[in-house]
């Protein structure tokens, strides 16, 4: 069973961005090696050969590119969730001042 996100304070939501983002770079570290393995063997004579060589290659530039974004991409989204959760908590403390002046 997969565990809940806890999202109740801010850490909490830092904690879980934080979880999200080094997740994301672990399958993108693995898609990049695995696109290193991604190579046809042998020289490729026939027309079969060479049209696996070239979908081969079309595959690897393709997920090259998604990959070189996707780094760019999680640590954008890490550093908006982390500036959203750091505005939420000052307005949340500001109105719990607010509150507590206004009294009873």
């Amino acid at each position: 069973m997969a565990d809940k996100l806890d999202i109740d304070e801010p850490h909490e939501v830092l904690a879980a961005a934080d979880l999200v983002a080094t997740a994301s770079t672990a399958a993108t570290e693995r898609l990049s090696k695995a696109l290193t393995l991604l190579v046809p063997q042998g020289v490729g004579l026939s027309p079969l050969d060479r049209d696996l060589t070239a979908t081969a290659g079309w595959i690897r530039t393709t997920l090259a590119e998604a990959v070189a974004g996707n780094g760019q991409i999680v640590a954008d989204t890490y550093r908006h969730t982390a500036e959203a959760v750091q505005s939420l908590a000052a307005v949340d403390s500001a109105g719990g001042v607010a509150v507590e002046r206004a009294g009873p």
